[in-house]
């Protein structure tokens, strides 16, 4: 018996090359919603992250009195009292990895401190988000003891309210913002 195979139903080269191109954005397109999609997760670990670090700085500033002079991220974040120091973290979180998102560069988190003329301290940590979050812009940004604000840490005003008391028999009380 003779098989005819012009007759015989199959793929021609151009229909089976429409069909791998088909194939191919489709992966593409998985592809990139699947790096965006953990881009996002590492930027929210980055925010997660940042608020279990000032909660712990803020205790440990209630227990200790200062905030530490300095943090090392991955390592644990343990007070100074030499009889019985309190765990504050079991360990300060590294950046998450890649951390490159965005327009953020390959850098750990920047913690620095200062005080102001009139004895108030305050913390600093510099971290960067590669995408706008709830109520974080992308981009450099400054944790602090009153919140994260856009920008680098550098370029922070922490601004007091002072209230002052002037006069002799009789006084006048009003409120004068600084910028320190």
């Amino acid at each position: 018996m003779k098989i005819n195979y012009k007759n015989k139903p199959a793929l021609t080269l151009l229909e089976l090359l429409i069909t791998l191109f088909i194939i191919s954005i489709i992966i593409s397109l998985s592809v990139v919603v699947y790096d965006v999609s953990w881009a996002k997760s590492r930027n929210s670990q980055r925010v997660s992250d940042i608020i279990r670090v000032q909660n712990a700085l803020e205790s440990y500033h209630l227990q200790e009195g200062k905030y530490p002079d300095t943090l090392t991220f991955g390592e644990v974040l343990i007070g100074e009292s030499t009889s019985s120091p309190i765990t504050y973290l079991a360990a300060l979180p590294n950046n998450p990895t890649p951390r490159t998102d965005g327009d953020c560069t390959d850098q750990e988190y920047q913690y620095s401190t200062s005080t102001n003329a009139y004895g108030d301290d305050n913390f600093f940590i510099e971290f960067c988000v590669g995408n706008d979050m709830d109520q974080i812009e992308k981009g450099i940004n400054c944790a602090t003891s009153q919140g994260i604000v856009h920008g680098a840490c550098n370029s922070i005003a922490i601004t007091y309210t002072l209230t002052y008391t002037a006069g002799a028999g009789g006084s006048i009380i009003g409120i004068s913002p600084q910028t320190v």
